[in-house]
């Protein structure tokens, strides 16, 4: 079998080789024993290769029936195996996966089907729907749905780390006892090389050294029990929202005392309780012990492998990874750590990573030192098949540091070493890569008059930039977007254009993109061009610049860089064209008018100043467009709506828009101010950040505390409650008012009600006893403002806080109903059972118990390309709960539903009763569907 690694981002994959897919097109061997079995192995096999994979899945099992001890029966459970997969019954192949281990135990084979099956798990979807108490793999319907990575990578590596006990064991066989052919003989022992790398490549999935964030950034990642209990199973964890499986900070590798980052090392024997990385570097270096080719070519593989795991896991890919994922106090802290270090200065045995949560540079140890780990694999093992890949994935991961020096250098060596070869051409792509000028505007913005243009410059790989400037008719431009007719039904798509207009100019040109069709339309002719030196230090990295561009005067301005003499006939391009040349673009706005914006009671208060002094500019016109929508529930549609103002600013430069769509409306502006109306400003040229200033509204606002979040029966709850009013986003204490205080039990019910006069500090405090046998759950404190008699209290904070007895259970009560499904009209039995933890029933207690009715979720799985072919449906069905919990989703129901709060449907109760446990510890429920029906 010929196995092969494969570069998947940095991460070596296992090329799998199962048998089950590398026989495909094989023949079956011819079986001995009775024709009957020729015969149903013939058939099985004409159906398969006419792709007639369920009948041919029936007919290989009818030959296994007859043929298990006739040659054939690995090509036909291998066939079988394939037939389920294809038909997507990913259950069933790994049934029958589970059976071809059966079959084969102790034969040699054995080891064979382990392999297969533990590769199988992996190669399956890791995702289903728990429906019925059954999991239903790679479906989504009516359930929880859950996934089963864990669970799938523990069976694996079960599975594997049998196969690897069993190669083992058949790698050596007294004389005259092999069972073996020659052929399979003069295989077994690279076979069982390669199912240690199966093995160590299983134990690398679905953790750290995968591309997927899931996998080492949600809190998953490091599972706890929880999951497991809420899922019902083992090892399979329910779907979460993105914000609740994001941790709070990555880790990364655990420290000493002394705060130095603790490495996995390789242990002396193998164990099935170590940790995946330490059975990585176990199995592979048994690899290089069990390698017996003559290019040394598992030896030289095996190095490569544990090379890419480590720059997977220490690599600049993961670091820039946490820093990209890792968000807090408006900021990716991990990304400003990263600053201060420059990898381009690092040591060949040197690493940034991330231990104990902090960002570290550190000497890696052996084991996980990438670049004497690749050397390793193409100087000593140059002949082991894999020193191309592995030289030019030195390279790229010299690249990755931004080391480019030392990377062409290498780059240079494998196109020498290699000849002929993908690498060569992998590597000429690189390095022209590396060397390639390159230059970008940074930022479109908007600056004063009368000063030259600041323009924020990256650059590489050369000496001198060239620039263009062109003016624009920004102006005629937004008139033209604001002016489009709208639909009613469909809204307006040119106001988004508004929001960063000046995108449509530096973005290309696409005929079908509406508003970049207007842009070309409002370019106008250049004004000047210029050129400026740069500097160019050789390294190949970036260098930023600031450049000024020499135009002062007042408008709007598209700047082009070129990085070689721009042609004289660039000068003449109009239109759509001009939207098209230059090597980076970018939008500079000149205008000496500020606008300032704030939402106010009466609607939107604009504010017009001078930019540089911020004078007041009195009798400015202001120009507003307002779009908003409205859900017209006869009709089930949203119409949408356009509204124009005009407005003028008085003496201090103000005026107030009064909104047509009250605060959900969006806004766009266009201020013209001066004697002639000169000055020009506009809004929506502006960029997306973390700033969210403080709410400026007023009210009343009580915080409430307790003393402990659960009390038992018979526990005083201690209460304290500050009273504050918020003063344009100032919160003030209230001393001397009077509030209303109401505690309620579980079910509503209320079980205090006192009036309380705060402090001067605006605090005040009481508590309550509660009684020896209360309801348990959860008590609500609600807090309401009784100061303004003339009013109706108000409702103005609250607390919850918990009783709970705790008591150690001594049974368990389980219900079993005796489907999962049932027709109008049928009568189901549901079965209770109750025993006590020590395993005996209960008996002769009284049962009560209540059937409810709930609305049920009818999943519609959309037909399949080809279902007509396997008889099958597959498709997706999406439901808006997935994003937003409290909205509800479509359901076909029987009879009328009633909606709680939010939409949520309300249980109907349909039956109701009592009885007693029997002797063996269970009583029997009787559901009659057809009163549940009515």
């Amino acid at each position: 079998m010929k196995f092969k690694g494969i570069v998947l981002s940095g991460v070596i994959a296992v090329g799998i080789g199962l048998f089950l897919l590398s026989r495909t097109g094989q023949t079956a061997p011819e079986p001995s024993g009775s024709s009957n079995a020729k015969q149903l192995l013939a058939k099985a096999d004409k159906l398969f290769n006419d792709k007639n994979y369920r009948e041919a899945a029936t007919a290989y099992d009818a030959f296994l029936k007859v043929g298990e001890q006739h040659n054939g029966w690995q090509h036909a459970s291998e066939r079988t195996i394939q037939c389920k997969l294809r038909l997507q019954l990913y259950q069933d192949g790994l049934d029958a996966a589970e059976k071809y281990v059966k079959l084969a135990k102790d034969t040699y084979f054995e080891a064979r089907a382990e392999r297969l099956t533990g590769n199988l798990y992996m190669l399956i979807p890791h995702w289903g729907t728990r429906s019925g108490g059954e999991f239903h793999r790679g479906q989504w319907k009516q359930g929880i749905q859950v996934r089963s990575h864990n669970h799938d990578k523990a069976k694996a590596i079960g599975h594997l780390e049998r196969a690897r006990e069993l190669y083992a064991k058949w790698d050596v066989v007294p004389d005259g006892k092999d069972p073996m052919s020659k052929e399979d003989r003069a295989k077994w022992h690279n076979e069982r090389i390669e199912c240690l790398f199966d093995l160590a490549s299983t134990a690398s999935r679905f953790g750290i050294y995968e591309n997927n964030w899931s996998y080492w950034y949600g809190y998953w990642g490091e599972r706890d029990d929880f999951l497991a209990e809420t899922a019902g199973e083992e090892d399979f964890d329910e779907y979460h929202t993105d914000w609740q499986l994001r941790r709070k900070r990555p880790i990364g590798l655990r420290v000493d005392k002394n705060g130095k980052p603790i490495f996995p090392t390789r242990p002396k024997n193998y164990s099935k309780n170590h940790s995946d990385d330490q059975k990585i570097l176990f199995l592979l270096n048994e690899a290089r012990e069990l390698d017996q080719t003559k290019n040394k070519h598992y030896t030289g593989l095996s190095y490569y492998r544990q090379a890419m795991l480590a720059r997977s896991r220490f690599g600049m890919d993961r670091l820039n990874s946490y820093a990209s994922m890792y968000y807090m106090g408006n900021k990716y802290p991990l990304q400003e750590e990263l600053k201060e270090i420059n990898p381009w200065e690092l040591k060949d045995s040197q690493a940034i990573v991330l231990a104990g949560g902090q960002i570290k540079v550190v000497d890696l140890p052996s084991d996980w030192n990438i670049i004497p780990l690749l050397r390793t694999s193409f100087e000593d093992y140059s002949k082991s098949g894999v020193q191309g890949e592995a030289h030019y994935s030195l390279g790229l991961y010299l690249q990755s540091r931004q080391q480019y020096p030392n990377a062409l250098n290498e780059y240079s060596e494998v196109i020498r070493r290699y000849a002929g070869t993908k690498w060569v051409n992998n590597a000429n792509t690189q390095i022209e890569r590396i060397k390639r000028p390159q230059v970008r505007i940074s930022n479109s913005s908007v600056q004063l008059p009368g000063k030259p243009i600041e323009l924020q410059v990256s650059h590489r790989n050369t000496d001198k930039l060239y620039f263009v400037a062109r003016e624009i008719d920004a102006e005629g431009f937004m008139n033209e977007v604001r002016a489009e007719k709208g639909d009613p039904r469909r809204g307006f798509r040119g106001f988004y254009s508004l929001g960063n207009w000046h995108y449509n100019f530096v973005n290309g040109y696409h005929p079908q993109n509406w508003a970049q069709v207007v842009a070309a339309k409002h370019v106008k002719g250049e004004v000047i061009r210029w050129t400026e030196e740069v500097e160019n230090d050789g390294s190949h990295r970036y260098t930023h610049s600031i450049k000024a561009a020499p135009l002062k005067k007042r408008g709007t301005y598209l700047i082009y860089a070129y990085l070689k003499d721009p042609p004289k006939n660039h000068a003449e391009k109009m239109g759509k064209d001009a939207l098209v040349i230059g090597d980076s673009r970018a939008v500079f706005g000149l205008t000496d008018v500020a606008i300032v914006e704030k939402k106010v009671k009466d609607g939107n208060l604009y504010m017009i100043t001078g930019a540089e002094r911020g004078e007041p500019l009195a009798n400015a016109t202001v120009h507003v467009l307002e779009v908003w929508s409205t859900y017209n529930r006869q009709q089930r549609r949203t119409i949408y709506h356009k509204q124009f103002h005009k407005l003028t600013t008085n003496n201090q430069g103000l005026v107030v828009l009064k909104r047509q769509g009250n605060r959900g409306s969006q806004l766009h502006a266009m201020v013209h101010a001066g004697a002639e109306k000169e000055r020009f400003a506009w809004t929506g040229m502006s960029y997306w950040s973390h700033y969210s200033p403080s709410r400026m509204r007023n009210g009343l606002f009580a915080y409430c505390i307790t003393d402990r979040p659960v009390y038992r029966p018979g526990h005083t709850v201690k209460y304290k409650v500050w009273l504050r009013h918020m003063n344009n986003g100032i919160l003030e204490n209230l001393p001397d008012r009077r509030i209303k205080i109401t505690i309620y039990d579980p079910r509503g019910g209320k079980l205090k009600e006192e009036e309380l006069q705060t402090d001067q500090f605006g605090g005040t405090d009481s508590e309550i006893t509660i009684g020896e046998e209360p309801r348990l759950g959860a008590y609500r404190i609600q807090i309401q403002n009784l100061t303004d008699r003339s009013r109706h209290a108000s409702y103005i904070g609250g607390q919850t806080f918990r009783i709970e007895e705790y008591k150690k259970p001594e049974f368990e009560v389980t219900v079993e109903p005796g489907k999962s499904h049932a027709k109008l009209g049928e009568k189901i039995e549901a079965i209770v059972k109750a025993k006590y933890y020590f395993g005996g029933p209960v008996t002769q207690a009284t049962v009560k118990y209540k059937v409810f009715r709930e609305e049920y979720t009818h999943t519609y799985h959309a037909p399949g390309r080809w279902d007509w072919l396997y008889g099958i449906g597959y498709g997706y069905a999406y439901y808006p709960h997935e994003w937003y919990p409290w909205w509800g989703q479509m359901r076909c129901c029987i009879g009328p539903v009633w909606w709680g709060p939010r939409g949520n449907p309300v249980r109907e109760l349909v039956a109701q009763g009592n009885g007693q446990i029997s002797q063996d510890g269970t009583f029997a429920v009787q559901i009659d569907t057809t009163s549940a029906a009515k």
